[in-house]
This record gives C-alpha cells, sequence and structure tokens, in this order.
C-alpha cells in the first residue's frame, strides 16, 4: 500500500514537472518570436522531409508486421511534429507581427531558412535527368558492402563448353545457392570457354531468346562486386537522390521455381508510361485476393526493384534473380515496347534454365 501510494506521488510529481518546465520554456519564447518560429519551422520542416520521404521508391511496407509498425511512427512523428511546429510557428509569428515590421521579417525568414535546412537532410527527393547513376553530386546510403575474397574474384580454371553447361553458385549472404543448365548456343559471343574462380564464373552473358540475335542479352552475377556503390545501393539499400527511372517489378520466388508475376506500374519508372509494358506479358502486376494485396509478404509475390538505365537508342535493365543482379541490354530506347518484351523473356529464360538443371 505504502510502496502504490509512494509511486503515484512520484508520477504526480514528475506530471506537474513537466507542466512547469513546459510554461517556463513557453514563457521564455514569448520573448524571443524568431526562436520560437525557428523552432516551429524546424519541426514542420521534419514532418514535411519525413512524409515525403515515405512515398516512391524510398519506403515501402510490402505488407510486413516491421514495415507497418515503423509506417505507424513515423506517421505519429510526423503528425506530432506537424501540429506543434504549426503552434509554434504561428504564435511566433503574431507575436513579431505585434513588435514590428522588423522583427516579423526577420521571424519570417529564420522560420522559412531553418524549414528548409531541416527538411532537405531528410526529404529524398528524384534527380532531375535521364535516369543515370553515379554522378558526382550523388549521396548514397548503402549497406556495408562485402567483396568476395581474391579466390573467388581471379579465374582458377576454364571450363571448355560443349553442349551445355553447368553453372553453380553456392549460398551468398541472403541469395542462396543457384545451379542451371545452360546450353550452349545460349551463350552470347560464341563463347568456347567459361573461366571460372574457385565459386564458378563471376557472371554469365546469354541471348536472349524470342528477340533478335543482336538486339537483347542477358548477364546474370554471381554477386553485386562488379557494381558501383551507386548501382548497389539501389539494389540493395537506398539512393537518396533516386533517377527518374527507378522502377519496380513483382515475382513469384518460390524454392522450386521463380514467375514473373508483372510489373509495379505504380513505380516512377512507370507510373506515367505504361504504355511501355504492354507486349510484355503479363503487363502491370494487380494483386488478386486480400492477403495478396494488404499482406503480400504472407501470400503473394515479391516486390523487385528495378534500375533502368537509359542511354541514347540502348536500354539496361537490372533486378535481382534469386538475390543476385542480373541485368538485360537491349539496342533499343527504354521508351519502346521492345525493350520492356525483352526483359520479360529474360526472365523467363533464367527461370527454365533453373528449372532444367534439377
Amino acid at each position: 500500500m505504502l510502496s502504490e501510494l509512494l509511486g503515484e506521488l512520484i508520477a504526480t510529481g514528475i506530471a506537474v514537472a513537466i507542466v512547469v518546465v513546459i510554461v517556463f520554456v513557453w514563457r521564455l519564447l514569448r520573448k524571443a518570436p524568431f526562436v520560437m518560429a525557428g523552432i516551429g519551422g524546424g519541426l514542420l520542416g521534419l514532418a514535411a522531409g519525413i512524409a515525403l520521404s515515405l512515398g516512391g521508391v524510398n519506403f515501402r511496407t510490402e505488407g510486413s508486421p516491421a514495415g507497418t509498425i515503423l509506417f505507424v511512427v513515423l506517421g505519429s512523428v510526423v503528425l506530432g511534429a506537424g501540429i506543434l511546429g504549426l503552434v509554434l510557428a504561428g504564435r511566433g509569428i503574431v507575436d513579431a507581427a505585434n513588435r514590428g515590421a522588423m522583427h516579423l521579417l526577420a521571424t519570417v525568414f529564420t522560420l522559412l531558412f531553418v524549414a528548409a535546412g531541416v527538411g532537405s537532410y531528410f526529404v529524398k527527393r528524384p534527380g532531375a535527368g535521364g535516369g543515370g547513376y553515379g554522378g558526382a553530386g550523388d549521396v548514397v546510403d548503402a549497406p556495408i558492402r562485402k567483396f568476395p575474397p581474391m579466390t573467388e574474384r581471379g579465374a582458377a580454371r576454364s571450363v571448355e563448353l560443349r553442349d551445355a553447361y553447368a553453372l553453380a553458385w553456392k549460398e551468398r549472404g541472403a541469395a542462396p545457392a543457384l545451379r542451371m543448365s545452360i546450353p550452349a548456343a545460349q551463350f552470347a559471343f560464341e563463347a568456347k570457354r567459361i573461366p571460372e574462380t574457385i565459386d564458378g564464373p563471376r557472371h554469365v552473358d546469354l541471348l536472349v531468346p524470342e528477340t533478335p540475335v543482336d538486339f537483347a542479352r542477358l548477364r546474370l552475377y554471381r554477386d553485386d562486386s562488379e557494381f558501383d556503390d551507386p548501382m548497389q545501393a539501389n539494389l540493395y539499400g537506398r539512393i537518396l537522390r533516386p533517377a527518374e527511372w527507378q522502377g519496380a517489378l513483382w515475382a513469384d520466388e518460390d524454392k522450386r521455381s521463380w514467375q514473373f508475376a508483372g510489373f509495379d506500374c505504380a513505380s516512377p519508372a512507370f507510373e506515367k508510361r505504361t504504355e511501355v509494358v504492354g507486349d510484355a506479358a503479363p503487363g502491370c502486376y494487380e494483386a488478386r485476393g486480400f492477403f495478396a494485396r494488404w499482406l503480400p509478404s504472407i501470400a503473394g509475390p515479391s516486390r523487385l526493384r528495378l534500375v533502368v538505365g537509359p542511354a541514347r537508342n540502348a536500354c539496361s535493365m537490372t533486378f535481382l534473380y534469386r538475390g543476385r543482379p542480373a541485368t538485360v541490354t537491349t539496342a533499343a530506347p527504354c521508351t519502346e515496347r521492345a525493350s520492356f518484351a525483352a526483359l520479360a523473356s529474360a526472365m523467363r529464360l533464367m527461370a527454365r534454365l533453373e528449372t532444367h538443371a534439377r
């Protein structure tokens, strides 16, 4: 009984202390309107920056419980910071206006300056231009990279290519072990021998079927060690200034089969260009059923990042196949349907080669 009473007294004392501190700080800030407005501007910039960074390619819950909880927490922060920021900014401007024009001008300038500074730090804006990565101004927030040892980077032997090549890569981080049976005629550049490290080749170059011979090629990588930081950040992490052509696709990644489910036409790469995926069956992905729509991580395909790199009359499209980078390069602009039809054909090819290896 005594311990409960003591606990209530302590809680009441803490609550009273908090109220006293708030009243004291409020009265102190009323004497310096530009400080009050600056704090309010900072809170507004924080709320706006987080809110804008939640959309597009920078944040997707994809139905996972952890992502949903994080979204709720960040949403609460945005709401609380926005309301408190409006109160402080409004009160500061009113008090400054009562003191004169110069006070009002200084207060408004402080508010805008602080809000812009805080907001620009948190917000992730799509970069302007044609979609290139790796520019001098790119700021990358990427996971720590782990490069393979030298024994897995240099060629240790050369295997003669006959009727078919048995590709076998061991497990690498989140990427499971991968096996494919690749016919010799499927290799690009008329390869005769395949250079291997102690863990197979670093990559394989294949012709994309259902397209002209010189139109599209597929390069499947063993890992991401051949990519620069911006590209790696787009595939596994986040880039703070993503290019205009950052997109996504959906795929069923079953242990025994991999199936392309469609493009994420709500992503920036396709939001205003849905016509380019018209010939790339099955086109735009449409979730069917309650769980596939609201909880895709439990029942439904996985959402994979798609980095599209326009380059005049050519196009490169990179995504993760079973956790390993794959790049499809076409001899056509990214604005043409044929490029994405070739991408869909390349995905069907990899799934077929993996199935044949079983």
